[in-house]
């Protein structure tokens, strides 16, 4: 009898400390990062040739298109409202397929500009997320949106902002809606 109260007992101790040790793992992990697969969405009238987001590649997306989906971007857990994005981007300096685009550099290559920009990612829920989408606009303009939606669910929250722009409908954007001015693109 005195060994199944030891048996027991040390069962017992052995339970708690799994307990224990399960609960400091759980609490570890609401702060770990966030790795979410990066897709691009081009709305220009440039090919965008790589992107980069905190120094991680994450594709390319021609003109009027979408790419990317290379994993992962480390976002924050829980979000934080000064959580920023630092995006470096190749694109062709001529847009879509002008005679621009014949032009070339001494080895043959269509002509490129590397931009960079420093952009604040819109509000996330750190539970819901399964994709980081870059979204590139005219006048170099760029959004980020860190969830579960597409672009073109009407709970997404570009539409607060654009309403059913970006959706796809009307790329590439220059000269539609907010985007009346071409502002150097």
């Amino acid at each position: 009898m005195k060994i199944n109260k030891m048996k027991n007992f040390f069962l017992f101790t052995i339970l708690l400390i799994l307990v224990g040790c399960s609960k400091e793992v759980k609490s570890e992990l609401k702060n770990d990062p966030i790795a979410a697969p990066g897709y691009i969405f081009n709305f220009t009238n440039h090919s965008i040739n790589s992107v980069w987001v905190n120094g991680k590649w994450i594709g390319s997306a021609p003109v009027n298109a979408a790419g990317g989906a290379v994993c992962c971007v480390e976002l924050p857990r829980p979000y934080q409202t000064e959580t920023t994005l630092t995006i470096e981007w190749e694109r062709n300096i001529c847009k879509g397929f002008s005679d621009e685009c014949l032009k070339r550099d001494k080895e043959g290559n269509i002509l490129q500009e590397k931009l960079k920009r420093k952009i604040k990612i819109h509000p996330y829920d750190s539970e819901k997320i399964s994709m980081l989408q870059i979204v590139f606009l005219p006048g170099d303009d760029i959004r980020a949106y860190a969830g579960m939606l597409g672009l073109e669910h009407p709970n997404h929250p570009s539409h607060k902002e654009f309403g059913d722009l970006l959706t796809g409908k009307y790329a590439p954007l220059e000269g539609v809606g907010p985007f009346k001015k071409e502002m150097g693109n």
